[in-house]
């Protein structure tokens, strides 16, 4: 990796999280001022996070090297491009079919990547515009710390897990039905999204599981003791 990478890289994205804390506080300050003109705000509103989800997609499709795991989807991608009847045995149907579909309407691996960044993006937009006071703060965190990287370092796995923000909130309004539906359709992306249904019984009551320091000391060792240890990983191929 040469210093101009290096100092290209900087650039890009020091710009990018200019950029999305700038429109993120844009959004804050337009929900502070509501009363003043609800429907002009709140089209203001709409529209600074369309630009946050369209700098976001646009910066993600076009740096897709900052992920190793990525360079695989895309050259996966190319086989497609060139043989519409490519299957790969590691891919569930459902993203098999979704990528066929983006190859059928001409998106090259550019766009197609920007495609996925613009569905994680809107899911985690669609959850946090209710937080308008800490959404400047969050879009920089998703550019400067790891979550970045890891966006694309395992993208169906993670495509899922952020599409399980607007999820949370049709628990929240108890449509049930429509969560387990979600998840089972997810599962055509990726079978990890099975792993969401352990979380439903958490949000489902509404209880704080974890306000007790024993919890919360348990659930620290369990995460030491997997983020340490990579064995395990190996006997769920693929999960």
């Amino acid at each position: 990796m040469g210093t101009d990478f290096i100092i290209q890289s900087i650039l890009v994205y020091g710009l990018t999280a200019l950029i999305l804390y700038t429109l993120g506080m844009q959004f804050s300050d337009v929900n502070r001022h509501l009363n003043s003109s609800i429907k002009v705000n709140y089209i203001k509103g709409k529209t600074f996070l369309f630009w946050i989800a369209v700098v976001f997609a646009t910066v993600s499709g076009l740096r897709y090297l900052t992920g190793s795991d990525t360079i695989s989807y895309v050259e996966k991608y190319h086989l497609l491009e060139k043989n519409h009847n490519y299957v790969d045995e590691h891919f569930e149907i459902g993203w098999t079919y979704f990528c066929k579909i983006l190859v059928i309407l001409g998106f090259n691996a550019n766009a197609y990547l920007f495609v996925v960044a613009l569905i994680q993006i809107s899911a985690f937009l669609y959850f946090f515009k209710s937080k308008p006071l800490i959404l400047p703060y969050l879009v920089l965190t998703l550019i400067f710390s790891g979550e970045f990287l890891n966006l694309w370092n395992g993208l169906r796995q993670v495509t899922v897990a952020y599409l399980f923000f607007p999820l949370l909130l049709a628990v929240e309004k108890k449509r049930y039905v429509l969560f387990l539906l979600a998840v089972v359709l997810l599962s055509f992306w990726h079978k990890s999204s099975y792993l969401l249904l352990f979380f439903y019984p958490l949000f489902h009551y509404g209880k704080d599981f974890f306000i007790d320091k024993k919890s919360q000391f348990a659930i620290w060792l369990v995460c030491l003791y997997v983020g340490s240890n990579s064995t395990w990983i190996g006997s769920i191929d693929y999960i």
